[in-house]
């Protein structure tokens, strides 16, 4: 998927997720560090999505984490609980819509998030 600034980013379930930015040809790796709760919930990353304020979204198999550009470092932000007190939510698939709505592809069905 391409970002609005657009870089590209890459998944995968025998990698991390990386940021590659053709205008300098870096690449920016996120990975979850298990003692730090500012990472990204999971290396199982099953889909990056882009909503319309910019940020990342990444759909794991522990749920989902979206991922706020600050300055020149990243922050990622867990959204915490989704569904019946479960943080561990496998998240197969995400999407945005112009209207600020997050839909979730998950094994517990389809949810609606409306991150505004």
């Amino acid at each position: 998927r391409t970002d609005a600034a657009g870089r590209i980013w890459m998944m995968g379930t025998d990698f991390y997720p990386m940021r590659f930015d053709p205008m300098d040809s870096s690449v920016v790796r996120v990975a979850n560090a298990p003692d730090d709760p500012g990472t990204i919930a999971s290396n199982f990353i099953s889909d990056v999505a882009m909503d319309r304020e910019g940020r990342t979204w990444f759909a794991t198999n522990s749920g989902v984490s979206v991922l706020v550009e600050e300055g020149f470092t990243y922050a990622v932000h867990h959204m915490g609980r989704l569904v019946d007190d479960r943080t561990d939510v496998y998240v197969a698939a995400i999407e945005g819509t112009a209207d600020g709505t997050l839909w979730m592809a998950t094994e517990l069905g389809l949810l609606r998030l409306d991150y505004h």
